[in-house]
């Protein structure tokens, strides 16, 4: 990010001063900016608090298909081990659309129905 390439929104686009871009008819302007703006924004002191946050691990950097598999007649379970207790996941390989079907099926159990109504 540069000074140079700063943009501003205008409080009052209906003024005769903006230009119209042709294909959306969006209306702007084009000002220079005073020097000793440049000045002031080349010399700003960092903020502390301000920065880029941490990388995280868990981004996808890497969008390469596996190798294309056969389609499954039918779904195979996914082991979910210990939170199998709360439901089953299926998956279905398709390979017409090169996407996985999945199949979630979640057990939920509530007491909320068995007390009474106050």
């Amino acid at each position: 990010l540069l000074p140079e390439y700063k943009a501003e929104a205008a409080k009052d686009v209906a003024c005769e001063v903006f230009l119209k871009e042709r294909w959306f008819g969006i209306r702007y302007a084009v000002e220079d900016l005073p020097e000793q703006n440049f000045t002031k924004w080349n010399n700003a002191e960092a903020l502390p608090d301000f920065h880029l946050p941490e990388v995280n691990p868990f981004v996808i950097t890497k969008f390469d298909l596996l190798p294309r598999a056969e389609d499954n007649e039918m779904p195979r379970e996914v082991n979910l081990g210990p939170l199998q207790k709360f439901g089953e996941l299926w998956h279905q390989q398709r390979t017409k659309y090169n996407v996985p079907v999945a199949h979630l099926y979640v057990e939920m159990s509530s007491d909320v129905l068995q007390t009474p109504k106050e």
